[in-house]
């Protein structure tokens, strides 16, 4: 495999897994001081199925024909590839750096490689903020606003995932998760795709696109909530056994059966009634009784935390130190740029959706300096709002953003 016409500055490394776009490998910068170190490279391969080939011959196709069809389609996938390129701050979606693709030397068809940043994965970083069955529930509710951000984004766009689940989640340094593993290959996860089995796929699929309907926002949503809603119990599904009892093959089975036949789920059992209400409506079998959009479940989620004032422990477990400030909203930690060099002097507020947290006028009250403002060099204000969703709180702006509410 030869990738350095295209990325002389990569070597080629192990392979890293494979998906239904294709196979993953990682990929090794050879300059020296390059700041990104390691990336991980998708290469799809057209067509997958050699039999492909045999029908398009069958159709009348001939060689030229063969060779205009396959390179028509590898661009269709290069340009849909393109709209991951220009991610924006804030957006929790994997983006594509580069994409290329050049024909097959041993025959018709085209193999195109995608380069992408190397990302953690889900399932070891909620490992290590879990303990004894617990997960912390900080990081789910990272999670869950970040998945709902992503589900939001594409819905934005025009994208449908079709197959969240948990291997799709990856996990920034910075405690972002994002979703990757779209089907970029064009080979779309197929609406009733052995939906009793236990893949991974079939485990997050929502009932009516395991029995056939056209995957959609609300799927994706369904299946975007099952990940925060195995979090919640004890990384276990549905109908499971009660943690800590044993879990058996034929219990795993069975609730899968019960699930995509369109059984209403019980309530998550490590975490209140209200969450466990809030995580039935959103993983309803019913598409008609979920949220109508995965801004409506970020903002139930969202209020929930803020209620039980979960936001206390940022992720990976990281606590408050002195002379830090911080802020519930975002349970993002604001350093005093006096003890901690090159501390950010404001909020982050990238991680969460812009619109949730505007303050219309009459609503907000900016105040005199805030007293524990974590900056004395820099004029500070507490702003109080209630957001149109009913979303209360405080956060600190500016003189030039006070100004101009």
């Amino acid at each position: 495999m030869q990738i350095r016409s295209f990325w002389p500055q990569w070597d080629l490394g192990e392979k890293a897994g494979g998906d239904s776009s294709g196979e993953y490998y990682r990929l090794y910068n050879r300059e020296e001081g390059a700041e990104q170190k390691e990336a991980l490279m998708l290469v799809i391969d057209i067509p997958q199925d050699p039999a492909e080939t045999a029908g398009l011959r069958s159709a009348g196709l001939d060689a030229d024909g063969i060779r205009v069809y396959y390179d028509k389609k590898a661009r269709e996938i290069v340009r849909g590839a393109g709209r991951f390129m220009h991610m924006r701050k804030g957006d929790t979606i994997v983006p594509v750096r580069a994409c290329d693709y050049e024909p097959h030397t041993d025959g018709p068809g085209m193999r195109i490689y995608v380069l992408m940043d190397r990302l953690a994965g889900l399932e070891p970083f909620m490992e290590s903020v879990s303990e004894d069955g617990h997960a912390d529930p900080w990081a789910v509710v990272c999670l869950a606003a970040d998945l709902c951000g992503a589900v939001e984004y594409c819905a934005e766009n025009g994208l449908v995932h079709g197959g969240i689940r948990p291997s799709a989640v990856f996990v920034r340094e910075d405690g972002t998760f994002m979703l990757g593993s779209f089907d970029l290959s064009g080979r779309h996860i197929a609406a009733g795709n052995e939906p009793y089995s236990m893949n991974e796929l079939s485990l997050y699929m929502a009932p009516e696109q395991a029995a056939g309907a056209p995957r959609s926002e609300q799927t994706d949503l369904y299946s975007a909530a099952m990940i925060i809603y195995r979090y919640f119990n004890h990384g276990r599904l549905p109908f499971y056994p009660l943690w800590p009892n044993p879990v058996s093959p034929a219990d795993m089975m069975r609730a899968q059966t019960r699930r995509v036949q369109g059984n209403p789920i019980p309530g998550p059992d490590d975490t209140d009634h209200q969450m466990a209400e809030i995580l039935k409506k959103a993983c309803d079998p019913d598409p008609g009784k979920r949220y109508g959009s995965a801004a409506e479940l970020r903002a139930a989620i969202l209020h929930w935390a803020w209620d039980h004032n979960y936001l206390h422990i940022a992720p990976g477990g990281r606590k408050e130190e002195e002379n830090d400030h911080y802020d519930r909203l975002t349970g993002r930690y604001v350093l005093n740029p006096d003890t901690v060099p090159g501390a950010e002097r404001m909020p982050d507020m990238s991680g969460i959706s812009t619109g949730l947290w505007e303050a219309e006028a009459g609503q907000a009250d900016a105040k005199e300096p805030a007293e524990e403002a974590p900056d004395d060099t820099i004029m500070l204000y507490r702003l109080d709002f209630v957001n149109e969703t009913g979303f209360s709180g405080s956060l600190y702006i500016t003189e030039e953003e006070r100004l101009a509410l």
